[in-house]
Parts: structure tokens; sequence; C-alpha cells
């Protein structure tokens, strides 16, 4: 018996440190009640929360997104998903984040929805990178406005220019009328003004005026012949000869002849200016536009330029009338005789203040001698 006592007392022993160990590990706090500074195996640690939080996971394959690859305040959307027209939006603000562009090539823009639209955010880099404008206003309801389907500029205001109908740098603008630039804020609207004006400068501006041209006419298709050709006018009688198209508006008209046979024994000697389309080998039907006498003039002779008032318009097509009554009729140098009667050459028995508008004309004669006359008109 004495030598199986140092065989109890070991195996009390070993007893005694087994129960030990155990009461130790069961005593430990469970994992799950960690704090989350304690979570972890020396690769993957998480911080942050002070509290109990939960965190729901796809029941899926994926990969977290994490601050080390996004900042603050960066729209995040998957090149798959991110379609046309689709809309992010921020219930707070009621503001929408729309793509514009493709899946593959975005183009993202804040959009106030909201009644009082305060502005759009825009990329200002074709979708590609972080570059944004504002465009402030509307205040009142929503309100479309509709781009070009191409690349374009916008104008946009400065702090001297408000742009825009009816504002400082663009106010509504009459039709027909041109804008003149006049060193300030607000241009000027210029006005067409009469038929026949153009835009002309003076040195200091730009003012609408008529031409300040004076147009010399010519009797069409005749020309001078020497300087012994006369004419042969007839007592009583006016003759017509086509001069071409006023190309603006005129208020005078001066006629040029060179008289090679005075009137004598004058009941009266006219020169007028008429308008009319000519008939080609054909007469011509005649509206005077005014006359003056040359009674006291053509009773010499010489070169005679005589100022007749006319009220022509542009694009009338004009004629020249000469004529007396006279016991000895007045004479002009001549011209060419319009052999081919083409219809530039005309004649009336009628005396130029007194003819009935519109007045038809007769075919001159294919011998007769038209005058050599010219005519300058303002």
């Amino acid at each position: 018996m004495k030598h199986k006592a140092p065989n109890v007392f070991l195996g009390i022993a070993i007893l005694l440190f087994i129960l030990t160990v155990v009461g130790v590990v069961e005593a430990a706090t469970p994992n799950p009640g960690h704090p989350w500074s304690e979570v972890g195996d020396g690769t993957f640690q998480v911080t942050g929360p002070t509290v109990m939080r939960t965190y729901a996971y796809p029941d899926a394959n994926a990969t977290m997104v994490t601050s080390s690859s996004f900042a603050q305040g960066d729209i995040i959307y998957g090149s798959a998903a991110g379609t046309v027209s689709q809309l992010i939006k921020n219930t707070t603000a009621s503001r929408y984040i729309s793509n514009s562009g493709t899946s593959n090539n975005p183009a993202w823009a804040q959009v106030d929805l909201t009644n009082g639209v305060t502005g759009i955010l825009t990329s200002v880099n074709g979708g590609t990178g972080n570059g944004f404008a504002k465009l402030s206003g509307p205040t009142t309801a929503e309100k479309t406005f509709t781009l070009p389907d191409a690349s374009a500029t916008i104008l946009t205001s400065n702090a001297a220019v408000t742009v825009g109908q009816g504002g400082t740098g663009l106010a509504t603008l009459t039709a027909n009328n041109v804008i003149l630039g006049n060193g300030a804020s607000t241009p000027t609207f210029v006005a067409p003004g009469t038929n026949g004006n153009v835009l002309a400068s003076n040195g200091t501006t730009w003012a609408s005026g008529p031409p300040d041209d004076q147009v010399l006419y010519s009797s069409i298709g005749l020309y001078p012949a020497n300087l012994t050709t006369v004419t042969a006018l007839t007592t009583g009688v006016t003759y017509f000869q086509y001069m071409g198209v006023a190309g603006k508006p005129y208020t005078s008209c001066s006629v040029l002849q060179n008289v090679t046979t005075l009137a004598a024994t004058i009941t009266w000697a006219e020169v007028g200016v008429f308008k009319g389309t000519p008939v080609l080998n054909g007469a011509a039907s005649l509206t005077r536009l005014g006359f003056t006498s040359v009674a006291a003039t053509y009773n010499t002779l010489g070169r005679k330029s005589t100022a007749v008032t006319v009220a022509a318009a542009a694009g009338d097509q004009l004629w020249v009338a000469f004529g007396s009554s006279a016991t000895t009729p007045f004479q002009v140098r001549g011209m060419l005789a319009d052999d081919l009667q083409s219809g530039v050459f005309q004649t009336g028995t009628v005396r130029p203040s007194l003819a009935a508008l519109p007045f038809a004309t007769t075919l001159g004669g294919a011998a007769a001698v038209p005058a050599w006359v010219s005519m300058k008109c303002t």
C-alpha cells in the first residue's frame, strides 16, 4: 500500500489542471462580442462603428466600392447600367443626375426638375471629366430648351451685357431693320428707309439713304452718227426715246440735247420724262413722270440741259419725251435711225403735259432719226 500513494496524488493533480484550463476557455468573451478594433486576422481589419451595425451584401459575387477608388461627391455608375436617359434621384433636393450619353461614353448632368428651376449642371468636357458649368434660370415653371444636333458654342452673357430678347444687349428687333454697334451696351437699329435706299457710311457711322451715285442714261440701242446728222421733228408731234431702268427712286432728271434749229413762233415746246415697258417692234403705253416747258430755252441754238422734276421709283423703265408746236419746230442733233424698229423710238401727236395717262404711242419709222440725248437722274 505504501507503494501506490504517489500515483494517486499524480492523478489528482492532472485532473485539477484539466478542469482549470476548461474553465478559463469557457469564461472568455466569444468572438462576436469583440469590439470592431479586435476583429481581424492580421490581413483584414474593420474600423469605424462604435456600436453594432448591420451591412447587407448581395447574395452573389461582387466587388466592394471603397474610398480609395472614389472621392466624396463622385457619381458612381456601371458601364452596363448607365443607359441613355437613366436618372439617379436625390430625394432630398428633388434633383436628378441624368445620363444623356451612352453606357460607354456617359454624359451626366444634374437637373433640377422642380417648378422653381434654378439651374442645370452640365458637363463641359463631353462627359469624360469633372468640368461642369451651371446655367442659371428660369425661375418660374419648367422650360424646354432645344439644342442643335451638332457641335456648337452657346452664346453667354457677361457682367456688362445682358443677352436675350428685350435685354440690354439685344432688344426686340423691328422687321427688316439692321443692327449697328454704337460702342455702348445697346446697339442701334436702322430702318431701311425709302425704297431703293442703301446702308452707306459717312465716315463716322452708317445710315440708310439713297445711293450717292448719279446714273447717266443714253438712248438704248442708238448711238451718235456724226456732227452733221439732225432730226426731222414735225410740229405738234412728241418723240419718245427709251433710256433704261431706274436703279433707285429719282426726284429730278436733267435732259441734255444740242439744239441745231431754234423754235420760232412757239405754241408750246416741252421736254418730259415718262415710264413704261418697251415693246419689241411694237407700240408702247407710257405714263408721264414729269415735264418742263423749254419755250424760253429751245428758241436759241446750242446744248441745252433741262431739269425735269419727276416721281420715279426704282425699277421704272424711263423714256425721254420732247417736241414742239411752232411755225418752226426745233431740231436737235440726231443719231442713227432705228432701222430694225426695235421699239425704242416712238412718236405721238400729243403735248407731253396734256397726254392722257397712260398714253398709247406709235412705233417710230425705220428711216426716222432719233435725237442724240442723254439724261442724268438723282
